[in-house]
């Protein structure tokens, strides 16, 4: 009887764990839809601008940006290259890319939309 118990608890925290995840994913695809929005109503030089103060803006060095021109060369941000199999579709995605910041550099898992502008830039927020 108590395995039967226990089975069903982790079977239980289980379905939790997993409902949560798909939960924060989705909220997390919305906040970078939003911000990839709002990135494409801005200017040109608007928006290498807004990229600087939004990574200015994080001490913790959580957040990920780039600006690249249409042969695919970093502009400005913290991601030292496109993903391969990069979609600009604006659709939310996943891929591992190269971050650097500083004189640091490392891989990181993230989750990300891409935008072509008609300019040829690519915004990835």
């Amino acid at each position: 009887m108590a395995g039967i118990f226990a089975a069903f608890i982790v079977a239980l925290l289980g379905f939790v764990y997993l409902k949560t995840e798909d939960d924060l994913t989705m909220r997390s695809d919305r906040v970078i839809a939003s911000q990839m929005g709002v990135l494409a109503d801005l200017s040109p030089e608007r928006r290498l601008d807004a990229i600087n103060e939004h990574l200015k803006q994080d001490p913790g060095r959580v957040q990920l940006a780039g600006l690249f021109g249409s042969n695919g060369r970093r502009i400005a941000g913290n991601l030292e290259s496109l993903p391969p199999d990069l979609k600009t579709d604006n659709a939310v995605q996943s891929a591992v890319v190269d971050r650097i910041d500083e004189s640091n550099w490392e891989k990181q898992a993230v989750r990300f939309a891409c935008a072509a502008r008609c300019d040829g830039q690519r915004d990835l927020p």
